[in-house]
């Protein structure tokens, strides 16, 4: 598997580190190109954000459940999160 590292918030993070979980396209970004991230979870339970723009940062889990919500990626949001509410 091929490994790559990034330094974000003055910290190195290298890929090898983390579980890759996801990967989303922001359409709100079309005028520029748009921008793919690929989400990782780390060891210490930290969410990474690795974007094709070279802006990568720390996510918080709020981020996160809403992106899996707003995505309708339910298996991955059990899986991190729990059972969400049926209707």
């Amino acid at each position: 598997m091929f490994n790559k590292e990034y330094i974000i918030d003055g910290k190195v993070f290298n890929t090898k580190n983390g579980k890759k979980v996801f990967k989303y396209y922001n359409i709100y970004t079309m005028k520029t190109g748009g921008i793919t991230t690929t989400v990782y979870y780390t060891k210490d339970k930290r969410w990474i954000g690795i974007c094709n723009n070279n802006k990568h940062k720390i996510l918080s889990e709020q981020k996160i459940k809403g992106i899996l919500l707003e995505l309708g990626y339910v298996k991955i949001y059990r899986k991190y999160f729990g059972e969400l509410e049926g209707i």
